[in-house]
């Protein structure tokens, strides 16, 4: 009993030394922490919203997300402007630099502060102790624990892993350690999840600081639309490059070979028969996980792909190009080639066309595509896309991508390469 009581003073105290630290830390980091919205006026609601904090005190330069200001980068009218909100104090912001690849922007107010918070150079040991900051929900500014858990990786994008409940508004935020060095910037969270969020790199915010001060001069808003396709025309060349340098070890569904997928997409598999046993089909799909905010329903800089093989088992050719056709036509994750769900604001009618193409093996495909482009910036589009094999009788391998935010030249050379790369295995 005598022994159960010490333990029991032992962890009381631990508890409360680490309540005591707690406190320590937001009072440490709370000064430099405030909230960021868009809006009409600085008494006027909000359009969106969400937290910044300070990078460069004499300066009066935050870091926040681009997403968190995005109304404003893309309002061509100028109804909205940028406020920084300090208790009673309201400041408006200006756009010093920004990244859609990283979902980062620096911004400046007209108020000096004596410090800043420290960016940390070193990364966090996996499972280290870790704390988000920010205005989660539009309520108070919060402090949350969590643990580090490395940095993920999905073509050209990057995101630190945490395990931390982070809730809306608290983009822009603050990711700190324990001695409350900024290790990252709360970015977003992993839907349908048990406290699985994401903050971008410090290093990230870092290189956005030091790309303003080599320039010495604020983005002028009316270059915005430029900056933004120029950064898009960055993230086309990194994700094209990392196509061409897969390991070169072949990839399969069924009895056909393509290249393989780029290491950091996500993919799943599936080998069945049909409900009725008439087919076997393996499936192979991938996507990036990751793409570049660029307003409220509109992301670029992604794609995704699937491969599909079927072979017919007791269907006659007839039947089995049934098959095959209700596959290239139907419905599915890609909503239908010919499905028009953007608005005419953002993105413009789709384009289709159909045809015959044959690939460097000599494999004809029947092709469907359609197209639309980003009506704000010119040669940026998104392709939806589906072909299927028509050499035999009894096999057929279906493929289906889906662009977005690529030129017309960058989408060829995506749909040629991978077609191209589709094989027969040395097995048929």
């Amino acid at each position: 009993m005598k022994y159960f009581f010490l333990i029991f003073l032992y962890m009381t105290s631990s508890f409360a030394n680490v309540g005591k630290d707690n406190d320590h830390l937001y009072k440490k980091v709370k000064p430099f922490v405030f909230q960021v919205k868009t809006s009409q006026s600085a008494d006027s609601s909000k359009a969106s919203y969400g937290t910044g904090f300070v990078v460069k005190g004499r300066e009066g330069l935050l870091l926040t997300n681009y997403h968190v200001v995005s109304t404003y980068i893309q309002d061509e009218d100028n109804r909205y402007k940028i406020f920084v909100t300090d208790k009673e104090n309201v400041f408006e912001a200006e756009v010093l630099d920004f990244s859609v690849i990283y979902d980062l922007a620096l911004i400046k107010i007209k108020r000096k502060f004596s410090k800043e918070l420290i960016l940390k150079k070193e990364k966090p040991k996996r499972g280290e102790t870790i704390y988000s900051m920010g205005l989660p929900k539009d309520l108070n500014i919060s402090l949350v624990k969590g643990n580090y858990n490395g940095v993920i990786k999905s073509g050209i994008y990057e995101r630190i892993l945490m395990s931390t409940p982070v809730n809306s508004g608290m983009s822009g935020g603050p990711t700190v350690d324990k001695d409350g060095k900024v290790i990252g910037v709360n970015v977003s969270i992993l839907l349908n999840s048990q406290n699985i969020s994401f903050s971008v790199p410090i290093q990230r915010g870092r290189e956005l600081i030091e790309k303003f001060k080599s320039r010495k001069e604020p983005l002028k808003r009316e270059n915005y639309s430029e900056y933004i396709k120029e950064q898009l025309g960055t993230i086309e060349k990194n994700l094209l490059s990392s196509l061409e340098k897969n390991p070169g070890k072949s990839n399969t569904v069924g009895e056909w070979e393509f290249f393989p997928p780029d290491e950091t997409l996500k993919c799943w598999s599936k080998n069945d028969y049909s409900e009725k046993r008439t087919f076997k089909y393996s499936r192979q799909s991938c996507f990036l996980k990751g793409a570049a905010h660029i307003d409220r329903r509109i992301y670029a800089g992604s794609y995704e792909l699937m491969f599909l093989s079927l072979e017919g088992l007791n269907r006659n050719r007839y039947q089995f190009a049934s098959i095959v056709d209700s596959y290239l036509n139907g419905k599915d994750y890609f909503k239908n080639v010919y499905t028009k769900f953007s608005s005419k604001k953002e993105l413009t009618k789709f384009s289709c066309n159909e045809g015959i193409w044959t690939n460097k093996h000599d494999i004809p495909f029947k092709y469907v595509y359609c197209l639309n482009g980003f009506v704000k910036y010119e040669d940026v589009y998104s392709l939806y896309f589906k072909a299927a094999s028509l050499t035999d009788k009894r096999k057929s391998i279906i493929v289906k991508f889906k662009v977005d935010g690529f030129t017309k030249d960058g989408i060829l050379k995506f749909v040629t390469d991978q077609m191209d790369s589709i094989k027969r295995t040395e097995a048929m």
